[in-house]
Parts: C-alpha cells; structure tokens; sequence
C-alpha cells in the first residue's frame, strides 16, 4: 500500500483454492449487517448463536451440492464466545430428526479468543513474566500484593496492588496488547464513530486505546499515506475507506440506507451477553 484507495491484489495461495469459506457479520448489527425493526438487535449471545445456527441450515438448503462438505466454524477475538456458542447449538440438534438439512459439523477455530474474561484478563500478568516482559521482582510483588487474583486489580484498597500493577503498566506500555512482537500503532478506531467493543461479561477487556484520526473517507482518498505495512492497524484503518466506497458496497450487495458508514467493531447497546464462559 502507498497511497488513495487499497486495492486488492490476487492472492495465489487463497483457501479457496481448497475451500468455501462464507464470511457472515454477527451478532445482528455488526458489520453490514442490520434489522429492519430495533426489536431485532435484542439478541442475546445464545440467541445469536441460534441465529447463526438457522442462517447456515437455510444457506445448505438452498445450496445443496455442499450439504456433505465438513463444516468449520471460525472467528476470532469475541468470536471465541460466538462460536462455539454456535457449535453447541448444531450438536444440541444434530439428533433431532425435523432438523433439515443436516450440517456436517466437524470442529471450530478460533483465534486470539475471548474464552472467560476472569482468565483472559488475570491471566495478562502471568503471560507477562513468562515472555520476559515484567521481571521476577516485580512478579512477585504483584503475585503476593493480589493474592495471585489479577482478574479484578488493582482494587483501590490494596495498596500493595495496585503499586504493583501500577508498575506494571508502567513497564509495559508501549507493548502491543494483541502481539508483543509487533510494534503498537493505536486501536483502529473512527474518530466520533465507531467503538471497540469492550464489555465481556462482567469484566472489560482492559487495554488502552488510541483514536485514529479516521475521518470521511475521501479524506484519505485526497492525500498521501505512507502507512508502514509492519502495522497491522493501519490495514484496519484502510478497511474504513474501503468497506465505506460505494463501488465496494454495491459489489457486495449492501442494500442502500440499510446502514450508515462500516464499523469495524460496534458497541450494540440491545445485544445481551448471556454467557459467562466458554471453556
């Protein structure tokens, strides 16, 4: 990438070549996805999961040359709950004999998981030391200041704590959250717009987040960008202009006025968040 609008470039190597791979924006209001009626965006987890359950029975009912294919399904980042969620219901009904067509589900994939946020969160300071990244004194002193419970610090009324986690954060800050290796460029995140979602269940993802001067599309459109490729928030960012081109829009059969400018992450204020873990 260098500059005006990203363009696609085949890629060789596609698992097409060995798959079909549909792409579906869930839960409803995510995406390009939209309801008609606000009554439809009041979905909880499960439901959601039920959802997605129906679409694909309907989609191999109409496509039925795909019917025996093995069924993957795969997600990452909150998807990790969506998914499996999903696969539970398919396996809940697989017996049930008015269930048709049968899906040949064969296993899921997910990546970079929410799982359960009392480990995806108390399991950060671990994963730390581990790495190299907080040093053992400094472990310690959390690990005894927290009582080894990092899921809730820093609790304001344990000093000892929260002057660890304190120092922890310290440390760490400029350490990209979603891979250590790679340099932290900010969340891709529209400026006034969009928002990442960060409630899962009853914790919060807990990371800092930097907004990106993502503006009207034709902004960047008119200007120069030198993003580096090694950031993998500035393919995010592009994805703004991209998903948001009208061109693009009507390629992918977007009804216009079903939804107003993309969102890579969207905060769905009916959405319900049902289930608490998935491990």
């Amino acid at each position: 990438y260098t500059e005006g609008f990203p363009r696609l470039v085949y890629f060789e190597d596609s698992w097409t070549k060995v798959s079909n791979v549909i792409f579906l924006d869930a839960p409803v209001g995510t995406g390009f996805s939209y309801s008609r009626e606000e009554a439809g965006l009041n979905v909880s987890l499960t439901e959601s999961g039920r959802q997605h359950h129906v679409f694909l029975r309907k989609w191999v009912a109409e496509h039925p040359e795909f019917a025996s294919n093995p069924l993957y399904i795969g997600g990452d980042s909150y998807s990790g709950y969506t998914v499996p969620v999903t696969a539970m219901d398919i396996v809940a009904t697989s017996s049930d004999e008015d269930e048709e067509p049968k899906l040949n589900l064969v296993g899921y994939l997910v990546g970079n998981a929410a799982t359960d946020d009392r480990y995806d969160t108390g399991g950060k300071v671990p994963f730390m030391h581990g790495m190299g990244l907080i040093s053992d004194e400094l472990y310690e002193a959390a690990k005894q200041g927290c009582g080894g419970d990092f899921y809730l610090a820093p609790d304001p009324t344990n000093a000892r704590c929260a002057s660890a986690m304190m120092a922890i954060n310290m440390v760490t800050f400029a350490v990209n959250p979603v891979h250590i290796l790679e340099p932290f460029c900010g969340a891709a995140v529209r400026a006034g717009g969009g928002s990442i979602f960060q409630g899962y269940g009853g914790g919060a993802r807990r990371s800092m987040l930097v907004r990106d001067d993502v503006r009207h599309p034709g902004f960047f459109a008119k200007q120069r960008l030198g993003l580096p490729v090694e950031c993998r928030d500035n393919g995010y960012r592009l994805s703004y202009i991209w998903a948001d081109d009208p061109e693009v829009r009507e390629a992918l059969g977007i009804l216009e006025g079903s939804i107003g400018s993309w969102s890579r992450c969207t905060m769905l204020s009916h959405y319900r968040h049902d289930v608490t873990t998935v491990i």
